[in-house]
């Protein structure tokens, strides 16, 4: 298994779809006859850090088989991989991997901010003044809870 093959699956067999509030979502199908190949394609993703889901769903003729992916992090890791090697779904695929980044960018600013604010409580700062930095916005509060915190301990 490759990636050039799994994308080559990809763009015959997939679809990049969103889910609610935004979300995408990777899914790849087969029919249930010829399913072997999902499962081989689950477990080289898993093999290489990526995580998806196998379930089997009613289609037209016969049984399908559908392996899907949801989480941000696996998108985006299984885009990174596959996007250099795609045709028919490149400009979508690449669209997908830039909204799963920029969810995982949020995420990631959400810890720094919170942990920066527990940081800031555990120095001293009064919780009231905490929130209030807080809603400031993320990347703001998080160099002036840090710079708080720095002239508490010294």
């Amino acid at each position: 298994m490759t990636w050039e093959y799994i994308a080559g699956f990809f763009d015959g067999e997939g679809t990049v779809g969103m889910r609610s509030r935004n979300r995408t979502r990777i899914e790849m199908c087969q029919s249930k006859k010829q399913g072997d190949v999902l499962y081989q394609i689950q477990e080289f993703l898993r093999i290489n850090g990526i995580q998806s889901t196998i379930v089997q769903a009613e289609g037209a003729n016969s049984p399908i088989l559908r392996l899907q992916m949801y989480h941000s992090n696996n998108i985006y890791k299984f885009l990174v991989k596959v996007c250099p090697h795609l045709i028919v779904k490149k400009d979508k695929a690449e669209d997908a991997r830039e909204g799963a980044l920029r969810i995982i960018d949020k995420r990631n600013d959400s810890r720094d901010v919170l942990n920066s604010a527990v940081n800031a409580r555990l120095s001293g700062m009064k919780t009231r003044e905490v929130w209030i930095r807080f809603r400031k916005g993320s990347k703001e509060v998080k160099a002036e809870i840090d710079k708080h915190a720095t002239i508490q301990r010294n």
